[in-house]
């Protein structure tokens, strides 16, 4: 397992996340204590998480998952 990322890393995540530039995030919640979940209200598409995990990976989900009440 790598213990950073490289710039190639940190390309790939910029262009996943391009499209989303000018959403609003809805909520944020921390499911775990070392996640953190962004909930995205995309312009001209149905919401997607942006998840967080410390350290680890950082991805799109439009799973939907159990949050805790609040956020």
């Amino acid at each position: 397992m790598k213990g950073q990322m490289s710039s190639f890393d940190v390309a790939r995540i910029v262009s996943e996340l391009r499209p989303y530039i000018g959403s609003r995030a809805r909520k944020s919640y921390h499911p775990h204590w070392e996640q953190v979940v962004l909930r995205l209200n995309p312009k001209e598409e149905a919401q997607i998480d942006l998840v967080v995990v410390r350290g680890k990976r950082i991805y799109l989900s439009r799973r939907d998952r159990p949050m805790p009440p609040n956020p």
